[in-house]
């Protein structure tokens, strides 16, 4: 072979290796390609907020959650009536009114899955207002109070009629503990139907909606303090309730939250703080406010009917965690 067939075979090589080294470097560009985050936080008050983050998605999205956030906020509203909207506290005013449909169909969704469990209630609005009253003096309801407030949810029922929907008695509706689930829901809605699968809705970090990440799929997270560990999440929601800024302790020195039992009437003290991990936000909230005044036992079996995850701890300590969310530890 002469010099010229080497000097050509090595530059066919050359060819070749750039023509590999080319297309080597397009698939590290397009797989390390930069992600694109859009993420707002939406202040409501001064203890809750609305964290949206989405990846490779558009302001207009974007844009188009926030409005439906301030839609679903007016429309579960206690406290505050809005013009052209009939809401909750319309419903607790007028007694009888008739609702979008879709909140008719989250209170029935809510009523029929609380009728299974005395210890949680949609018309515990009174009794639920009045451990709040107490919370705020750091002081317990009178006895009579709370027989009061319990008189008002045995005698009260929800009537549906089409898209009106009436309260009997003299109970009040009270979705405050399922609030953040049932938005975050909608918003998750309309994110698939957008295409969207990668982001995180974060309503107060009491509920959350982990979508997948852009890179792993799954996000690494942790609940209550590092030292309780990591999870690897993906599409799973997490509802809490019983957090820390409610936890006090009364003039009797006893540790209360302000989440009475239906039965009772007082909080249950075997947990502190109550985990419940699924994959409807909605469910999660409904159920994480029934299990914090159930039994241990009650709950591992509710967990299976349900296909939910519940974690619990009290005091720092953790006094169950299901098998299931050990198995997403991280080492």
């Amino acid at each position: 072979m002469g010099l010229r067939d080497n000097i050509k075979e090595r530059g066919d090589c050359m060819k070749i290796k750039n023509l590999i080294l080319f297309f080597l470097i397009f698939f590290l560009l397009s797989s390390c390609s930069s992600t694109v985050e859009i993420h707002e936080m939406v202040s409501l008050n001064d203890n809750e907020y609305v964290d949206i983050i989405l990846y490779n998605s558009t302001e207009e999205v974007l844009n188009e959650c926030k409005e439906k956030l301030s839609y679903y906020l007016k429309l579960l509203d206690r406290e505050n009536t809005y013009e052209g909207l009939e809401n909750v506290c319309s419903l607790n005013t007028k007694k009888m009114v008739a609702l979008s449909e879709e909140l008719v169909e989250g209170i029935h969704y809510a009523e029929d899955i609380l009728a299974q469990y005395e210890v949680a209630s949609l018309l515990a609005g009174g009794l639920n207002d009045l451990w709040d009253a107490a919370y705020e003096q750091k002081i317990t309801p009178s006895e009579e109070a709370i027989q009061k407030e319990l008189q008002k949810i045995k005698t009260s029922s929800l009537k549906f009629e089409k898209n009106t929907v009436s309260i009997i008695g003299d109970a009040s509706l009270d979705l405050d503990f399922m609030k953040r689930g049932f938005i975050l829901s909608k918003l998750k809605s309309y994110l698939i139907s957008e295409g969207v699968s990668e982001y995180i809705l974060n309503f107060s970090s009491r509920t959350i909606i982990y979508g997948q990440d852009p890179k792993t799929k799954y996000f690494t997270c942790s609940f209550y303090g590092i030292k309780n560990g990591y999870y690897k999440i993906e599409d799973m929601s997490m509802s809490c309730l019983g957090a820390d800024i409610i936890v006090w302790y009364a003039e009797d020195g006893y540790r209360y939250t302000n989440i009475p039992s239906c039965v009772t009437g007082i909080p249950n003290d075997d947990y502190e703080k109550l985990f419940v991990f699924g994959s409807d936000p909605f469910l999660s909230d409904i159920l994480a406010y029934a299990f914090f005044n159930m039994e241990l036992e009650e709950i591992q079996k509710e967990e299976n009917e349900n296909e939910v995850y519940a974690m619990m701890y009290k005091e720092l300590n953790l006094v169950y965690r299901s098998s299931y969310l050990t198995e997403l530890m991280v080492e």
